[in-house]
């Protein structure tokens, strides 16, 4: 009796367990994928022959585990109540994703609404879109406050959200997820912000968010159990990262870095761990007051963090109890490069193993994924440091053999483009001899590291291996150029060029080479020591098809003689070229310490976000060549010059600073349909000496939004003006311009107002010597009055030396112009 109970119950179960299997089975059988386009029509089926053509008609349709794919192009967004579909978990979500490869764009259906606004939805996943607000449309909105029912487990993954004029997003939902996300450009006032959090449970994890114009991140009033980690706040106007009032909220791994200020904490319990927070306006990391107040702060605990160069590195005000201060690093950490926000620590740093083990709450990686620890503790900061083994030293001479088994010391290659098809790994080095390469060289998929990269260099001295190449065609051109560069970098990080010549075999009437150095699609390499010359540019990081050419640098390299002038009988077609063009979308990248001259239109051309030019001279350029009957033939195609110092056009967030511009055929700095750029301690003189159109700094067709920052510049004796807008331009109304010294000979070239202020103007020189061949050249005359010595605003936030590399102030104030003065 007992053998046949336990087998009918056995077979009871068998049964049950079947029947659960198939009950289960449709509901992963079942999922179906949809497609839309722009080319589709909402009366179609949804496949990928015959895809839907809006989003209200593709997510119409969705059940639990569907995914909707989107190919390019633009979409109205939805606002409406019960327009979206939910999925029934995270493991059954409706996810609607951008279709591999593509990129479509969500616009807010109406002006003045949102791109998207979720209300009474869950488990619903957006992953790779740009949902772009512009010009007057809010970002995406997940149930705030009363009235609806609530949205909850919202996840967006992969996406840009930017050109709110309010929030970039605005929840209250519970259990959301905003994953590697692209936030930026957001709000109107400091009331507006990258992302305003409230609700229960929700995760922000990796991802930008930057130069919104209230807070990057601010976790806000009631938000509890919040995550926020491994993520990137720069450049925000107000708080780049808060976790305020609420309980419970964590902030770890991130890198918080030229805000307004850095991390703020209040509320019960909040956790700062691992971070990194750097170079903020004002406080770095601030514990708010306990009092009695709904602001008070009970119970933080902050460890692990580098907090360093802010206006002050971290302020407890708190009164109340259990607050753990401690394992915190204030001092030099010696970052890779914080100049291009490589936060991560050095060989040697300080900061290494000097951290407490808090993988008990939860900080098991670092920001990039690596364990922590990675040696016998915890590291300070965002990242934790990883050694890096020595690599192979490859050896090319003009007397060597190209072969397998060969690049010894004894035994080198005999041409660079041989060695680098070697396989070469981070840390290795490619050490060239002296003499003359008459070669084209690519190098391809190549990355290094930031400790360990893949360096060329020169070991006979700077500039003693020369690499010269030429098209077989070197003919007048009559079509815009497309030929490669001399040394082309394609698609590689951490790449090191040092102390090589240079030359694209053009003269000012004819050639083909493209670029000196180009970098395509390539980040974080660094071309320093060397000459750049004889082509249509001297150096030019760019992107492609999509890529990225972020983060590189230009360091201490001669950049002479490239462009030219293709002359045609008319005179009516010409062309010109560049000393260094940096490309739209080539975004951080550096030129530090270089001397850019007698290039036959732009010094330079920088477009792009973010970009530095610092510590240079740069002057001559602009003036063309001459015509047969020796007269000065300008790169516009007239008599007249069109080239000049710096172009910064069509790009965002530019640091112009510490550089001498002089002598040059145009303009000294021209800002043009570009927002944001900050233009400081310059000595521009002498600019546009040919003709009366130009000036010191100018800025045209800008919008209202344009916000420059123009302080602590010299300009003098720059014949059309020293600081000028016209066409369109909105200097005038929308930059703060003030401590510059202005030659009031020529003075400002429009009425600026209210803007202008402490503007010292005067027609006397303010230096010691206007010779260039002098070593006083441009340095500032204590003896002048006024005086540009101690007249400046203390920008010590953004930069600490002077164009000479000695720190500022060298007296009771910073001073006016490129040099501070040293007796």
């Amino acid at each position: 009796g007992d053998l046949t109970m336990r087998k009918m119950r056995q077979t009871f179960l068998q049964g049950v367990a079947l029947l659960l299997t198939v009950l289960l089975l449709p509901t992963c059988a079942w999922a179906t994928d949809y497609h839309l386009a722009t080319t589709g029509d909402d009366a179609n089926t949804g496949t990928p022959e015959a895809p839907f053509s809006t989003l209200r008609k593709g997510i119409s349709v969705l059940k639990p585990g569907d995914t909707l794919y989107v190919k390019n192009g633009t979409y109205k967004g939805i606002t409406e109540y019960g327009a979206f579909r939910s999925g029934s978990s995270w493991e059954q979500p409706v996810k609607v994703t951008a279709y591999p490869g593509h990129r479509p764009v969500i616009i807010p259906p109406d002006d003045g609404e949102a791109c998207l606004y979720f209300v009474d939805t869950k488990y619903f996943v957006l992953d790779g879109f740009i949902l772009d607000s512009a010009p007057n449309g809010q970002g995406v909105g997940i149930t705030w406050g009363t009235g609806f029912p609530q949205a909850h487990h919202i996840e967006l993954r992969n996406c840009e959200i930017k050109n709110s004029k309010g929030q970039g997003i605005l929840t209250g939902g519970d259990g959301c997820r905003f994953i590697n996300l692209d936030v930026h450009d957001n709000g109107t006032d400091g009331l507006t912000h990258g992302i305003y959090l409230n609700g229960d449970g929700n995760l922000i994890d990796g991802g930008r968010y930057y130069r919104n114009v209230g807070w990057g991140i601010h976790v806000y009033p009631k938000a509890t159990n919040t995550t926020v980690r491994n993520v990137r706040c720069f450049e925000n106007g107000a708080t780049g990262l808060g976790l305020v009032w609420g309980s419970n909220n964590v902030a770890y791994n991130n890198v918080v870095y030229r805000n307004g200020s850095g991390i703020h904490l209040s509320g019960d319990s909040p956790r700062c761990y691992n971070n990194t927070v750097y170079g903020n306006r004002g406080e770095g990391l601030s514990v708010a007051n306990a009092g009695n107040g709904p602001r008070g702060t009970r119970k933080a605990d902050v460890r692990n963090n580098i907090v360093f160069k802010n206006e002050s590195e971290i302020s407890d005000y708190a009164t109340g109890t259990g607050t753990i201060l401690s394992n915190n690093f204030t001092n030099d950490p010696e970052f890779v490069d914080a100049d291009v926000g490589d936060f991560r620590l050095r060989n040697g740093s300080p900061a290494i193993d000097q951290g407490v083990d808090l993988s008990g709450q939860g900080v098991t990686t670092d920001i990039e994924g690596k364990p922590r620890p990675q040696d016998k503790a915890f590291d300070i900061g965002a990242s934790e440091y990883r050694s890096r083994k020595s690599g192979t030293v490859y050896h090319v001479a003009p007397d060597g053999v190209d072969g397998t088994e060969r690049g010894s010391k004894g035994a080198p290659f005999k041409t660079i483009g041989y060695a680098v098809k070697v396989g070469l790994k981070a840390g290795d080095i490619v050490a060239v001899r002296r003499g003359r390469y008459a070669e084209q060289v690519t190098i391809k998929d190549l990355s290094g590291t930031a400790d360990a990269p893949i360096t060329l260099k020169a070991v006979d001295g700077p500039q003693t291996a020369t690499v010269f190449w030429q098209n077989p065609d070197n003919v007048a051109f009559k079509t815009w150029p497309t030929g490669p560069a001399v040394f082309q970098i394609d698609n590689c990080k951490y790449v090191v060029i040092d102390g090589f010549v240079f030359s694209g075999g053009v003269d000012r009437n004819h050639g083909t080479t493209w670029a000196a150095v180009g970098l395509r699609n390539s980040s974080y390499c660094t071309v320093q020591n060397c000459v750049l010359q004889n082509a249509y540019m001297g150096w030019e990081p760019y992107p492609r098809d999509g890529g990225v050419a972020d983060g590189n640098k230009c360091l201490n390299n001669i950049i002479r003689d490239n462009g030219y002038v293709a002359m045609v009988q008319s005179g009516s077609t010409s062309f010109a070229g560049y000393g260094i063009y940096v490309g739209s979308g080539a975004n951080r990248n550096i030129v530090d310490g270089c001397e850019i001259y007698d290039n036959c239109a732009y010094g330079l051309q920088v477009k792009g976000e973010g970009n530095i030019v610092r510590n240079c001279r740069i002057y001559n350029n602009g003036r063309g060549t001459l015509d047969p009957n020796g007269r000065p033939y300008y790169s516009n195609g007239n008599y007249s010059p069109s080239g000049g110092g710096i172009t910064l056009n069509d790009g965002a967030g530019g640091l112009v600073y510490n550089n001498l511009i002089y002598n040059n055929a145009g303009w000294g700095i021209a800002i043009v349909g570009y927002l944001r750029a900050v233009i400081m301690n310059n000595t521009i003189f002498n600019n546009n000496f040919m003709d009366t159109k130009g000036c010191g700094i100018s800025s045209s067709y800008s919008s209202a939004d344009s916000r420059h920052v123009v302080r602590n510049n010299i300009l003098f004796n720059n014949r059309g003006g020293e600081i000028v807008a016209g066409y369109n331009g909105t200097l005038e109304a929308y930059a703060v311009a003030n401590h510059n010294y202005v030659d009031d000979a020529t003075h400002l070239g429009l009425a600026h107002g209210p803007t202008h202020t402490g503007t010292i103007q005067s027609s006397r020189s303010p230096f010691l010597s206007s010779d260039p061949l002098s070593p006083d050249f441009l340095k500032p005359d204590p003896k002048a009055s006024p005086s540009v010595v101690d007249a400046g605003a203390d920008l010590s936030a953004l930069f600490s030396t002077d164009f000479a590399g000695f720190a500022r102030p060298a007296g009771g104030a910073w001073d006016i112009g490129a040099f501070e003065y040293r007796p």
